[in-house]
């Protein structure tokens, strides 16, 4: 009998879990994301004095505010901070232009996708065992453009129940977003386990669940600790080896 045999509900990760968004390096990722939102506003008749440092300067203050989302466990209102750093620099955004400039500030990240190798089969094999399937993610992203992402991959349709952090009061490692999930598919925490590749918010989120935690290893990520995985895997078939 393997550790997930018993198991009722099969939870995941999104991010370097079923989906790779880390093709790139994010800091790579934020600068052609950013150059692509500036053509849309210079399209739009916006005028940047010193542009190269504004956009290194958005760089920065981005990384700042996801550290400090990290800090508190809670997501930044992505709107409110776009909206309040053109404003410093004598810029408004309309909804419409705030709309169009996220499109295609996103756009290079949706570029650089890939699903990982897998992914499916997994999916498919606890379905087809009676699991019910959940996902749990934290983004600063709507999550329409994750749903979207998530269709073109062919992996939507397995899930019974998602949960953001960009639409939750709180993101990973806080427990509360793991028990929505858990209440919403009406199952225990020790009926569950849940599988994700960061130890200190998907590992460490997952036990303060007490939910089953598996860490799934990324290939070029170095880990200096697998902190308290119940489980340590390099390829997702390893969860049906253990079922």
């Amino acid at each position: 009998m393997g550790l997930l045999t018993e198991k009722k509900a099969a939870l995941f990760d999104l991010g370097s879990t079923l989906i790779e968004y880390e093709n790139i390096s994010w800091n790579d990722v934020y600068k052609l994301s950013i150059m692509e939102g500036f053509k849309l506003l210079e399209g739009h008749n916006f005028l940047f004095s010193e542009k190269s440092k504004l956009m290194e300067g958005f760089v920065s203050v981005v990384n700042e505010m996801i550290a400090h989302s990290m800090e508190i466990q809670k997501e930044p209102d992505l709107r409110r901070f776009f909206i309040d750093f053109f404003k410093k620099h004598e810029h408004d955004l309309s909804d419409e232009i705030y709309d169009d400039f996220l499109e295609h500030y996103y756009q290079p990240i949706r570029d650089h996708l890939s699903l990982i190798p897998g992914a499916i089969d997994v999916l498919h094999f606890f379905k087809s065992k009676g699991c019910k399937l959940g996902l749990i993610s934290n983004t600063v992203f709507p999550q329409r453009y994750h749903y979207e992402d998530m269709q073109n991959f062919g992996v939507l349709e397995f899930f019974d129940e998602i949960v953001f952090s960009s639409e939750f009061e709180y993101r990973k490692p806080h427990p509360a977003i793991f028990e929505h999930v858990l209440r919403k598919l009406d199952i225990s925490a020790d009926q569950a386990f849940f599988v994700g590749d960061r130890v200190d918010v998907d590992v460490a989120g997952a036990k303060n669940a007490g939910i089953t935690a598996i860490l799934k290893l990324k290939s070029d990520r170095v880990y200096e600790n697998h902190g308290k995985a119940d489980l340590i895997i390099d390829d997702l078939a390893e969860l049906i080896e253990n079922y």
